[in-house]
């Protein structure tokens, strides 16, 4: 087979502020790849990569490498279509509904020095890139998420029967003549407004874009007077806090990096537990 691919990357450094016990540091690095599958050689057009449940995440001749396939919404001027009893209809095969690869990463870096002592963080952007989620497809036909519950937009429970008005409007859709939906759906069990077995694939899949503040770092180096002379020629010790806070998603309830990730297998968020902080203490020691 054959995969083109052409990215550009850009790094920059720059010091903002410097005085005698002072200093400001950022360091920015930005990147960004366009790939896509040319030939996968004589009387093929696709090759599975990784599965389940209803999507898969394929290689494509003529789209990216990463694409993921599945059934889609059918769409009427741009909007969802609904059955009659007002639930989505979905297209009868499957086809590309999203791709891996994120349009763009970054990273941030700010470094703040004070004589001995420095105070560093580290922010990761992605923009971009598609996340099919199993566990929101679970989530949501379970009741297991916020948004199953509460009231609808007549001021009722959602979790009512729609004959005492409860129920959801799937917002932003239209009928199959064009006209737009006026029919609430029940959800008040496991196979009504959020069943998945009907549902189109489509519905799990969710951009990937994040803003994480992946790093921070607080760090002590023994001035070198201390050390003039002996036979350790500089230490420096720190406390540092990595994967602290995601300042900014387009994913429910999951962390768009807390996937499967190994090889060909990434795409489908599956079963993940929820992210972790971790906290240590680094000393380096040189002689």
């Amino acid at each position: 087979g054959e995969i083109q691919n052409l990215g550009y990357e850009l790094s920059l450094n720059a010091v903002p502020v410097r005085t005698k016990d002072f200093s400001w540091n950022i360091d920015l690095n930005w990147f960004r790849n366009r790939n896509e599958v040319v030939n996968l050689g004589d009387d093929i057009d696709n090759i599975l990569l990784f599965s389940a449940w209803d999507v898969s995440i394929n290689a494509v001749e003529g789209e990216p490498y990463g694409a993921i396939k599945g059934t889609n919404f059918v769409y009427l001027d741009g909007k969802k279509v609904v059955n009659d009893e007002g639930f989505y209809l979905k297209t009868d095969e499957e086809e590309v509904i999203g791709n891996i690869n994120p349009d763009w990463n970054a990273g941030i870096k700010n470094t703040f020095r004070y004589k001995s002592f420095s105070l560093s963080g580290l922010i990761d952007i992605q923009s971009g890139g598609d996340i099919y989620s199993v566990n929101m497809k679970h989530g949501w036909a379970t009741g297991l998420y916020e948004e199953t519950a509460g009231l609808n937009d007549k001021g009722n429970p959602k979790r009512d029967p729609v004959a005492e008005g409860g129920g959801i409007l799937f917002p932003e859709t239209v009928y199959e003549d064009g006209t737009p939906n006026t029919t609430y759906y029940e959800c008040n069990e496991w196979g009504t407004a959020y069943n998945y077995d009907d549902s189109p694939t489509a519905r799990y899949v969710f951009d990937a874009s994040y803003v994480k503040l992946r790093e921070m770092a607080l760090t002590y180096s023994v001035p070198s007077a201390f050390l003039s002379g002996k036979f350790i020629k500089g230490a420096s010790f720190s406390l540092v806090g990595r994967n602290l806070w995601i300042i900014d998603k387009k994913t429910y309830h999951f962390d768009p990096e807390a996937a499967v990730s190994a090889g060909n297998q990434q795409g489908i968020e599956s079963g993940s537990y929820p992210s972790a902080r971790s906290y240590g203490i680094d000393v380096k020691i040189s002689f």
